[in-house]
């Protein structure tokens, strides 16, 4: 028979779980978030928090949930609510409604004994696609955080930094022909392939701590049959980023000139991010490198004095069919984002 003590004991996991099922259950991709947005606000408010919502754009909104009348603290706990046996499997299981309920229930067990101005929690709209949420922080709220800890699947290791991010596109403008008389035309694909040969025969900036930036080629487009000289080419590139983000440009276009055609080529930066670093030397924590983007990218108009970035889950299996998380690592996230919220109070 169980005794009281221990039904007292799973009564907060047995609710854990269940907000992480219903969580995961509902989806919530990118543009989608609103159901999702309500489910968190009511659980939020029914444990007598106060919920504010930020209005992002129609149907979508963050929000921000705090003790008490005082909404300026010095903690502020965040992560994103959109998502591109003892395993709990489904799509947002690791990433990010994990870290939304680990966070949620440190926050709660330690409610009573925190000062009102002292601990908030964010939960944003749009991370996965364009950082509508953070964004919108970002431009209307005039922010004081002390410490800001970012959920993120870390396997519960407190991040050193992840990487930047750069991305851009090649066009090539070529001239169509017969295949039969290449001479008359000039080949886009062909100029294309050497200039990503030249792109993936470079050594790119490296960092210390980060690794070495990586580049890939994500999308490939170009020509209009086989018995036809190419007349237009196109790829997509996305560089992870560790150093040097403002060479990126440089190296590209050495790549291009040595094809001989740099006339037929333009190449546009899309996106700039340089990398973002973490507070890690954390007692009772590991530490990881990581080369995902986070919220933290958004968040750079004032220095914050610190930064975490910490939560449960591998990003090996974020945004696949095969996503899950285990029981014990939900434990374990509220117990380190409690650690983690205390360290952030001492400081």
């Amino acid at each position: 028979m169980t005794t009281p003590e221990v039904q007292q004991a799973i009564k907060p996991c047995t609710i854990l779980f269940q907000l992480h099922r219903t969580l995961v259950e509902i989806p919530s991709v990118t543009l989608y978030e609103l159901e999702v947005g309500q489910v968190l606000e009511a659980h939020l408010t029914s444990r007598g928090l106060t919920v504010d919502r930020q209005q992002v754009s129609e149907d979508r909104f963050n929000l921000l949930a705090y003790k008490g009348a005082v909404n300026e603290t010095r903690v502020l706990l965040v992560s994103h609510i959109d998502t591109d046996g003892y395993q709990i499997y489904g799509r947002g299981s690791v990433d990010d409604k994990a870290s939304v309920v680990a966070q949620t229930f440190a926050f709660l067990e330690l409610l009573d004994t925190l000062g009102e101005g002292s601990v908030s929690i964010l939960f944003d709209v749009g991370e996965e696609a364009g950082g509508a949420g953070i964004n919108y922080i970002e431009a209307n709220i005039d922010y004081h955080w002390d410490t800001v800890i970012f959920g993120e699947p870390t396997e519960l290791k407190l991040g050193v930094g992840h990487k930047g991010v750069y991305g851009g596109s090649l066009k090539v403008n070529g001239l169509a022909a017969h295949s039969g008389y290449p001479e008359l035309g000039i080949d886009a694909n062909g100029i294309l392939i050497d200039i990503l040969s030249n792109l993936r025969g470079i050594e790119w900036p490296s960092d210390e701590l980060l690794g070495n930036t990586t580049l890939n080629v994500g999308v490939i487009e170009g020509g209009a049959a086989a018995n036809v000289i190419s007349a237009n080419s196109s790829a997509q590139l996305l560089f992870r980023v560790t150093n040097g983000i403002d060479l990126i440009d440089a190296l590209v276009q050495d790549a291009i000139d040595r094809t001989g055609h740099s006339d037929r080529v333009e190449f546009t930066g899309t996106h700039k991010l340089p990398p973002v670093y973490f507070d890690y030397d954390v007692e009772g924590f590991e530490s990881i490198v990581l080369a995902y983007g986070t919220d933290a990218f958004g968040l750079a108009k004032k220095q914050i004095p610190h930064k975490l970035l910490y939560g449960p889950g591998t990003i090996h299996v974020a945004h696949s069919a095969t996503e899950h998380i285990s029981t014990d690592d939900l434990l374990e996230a509220v117990q380190g984002y409690k650690s983690l919220i205390k360290w952030a109070l001492e400081q």
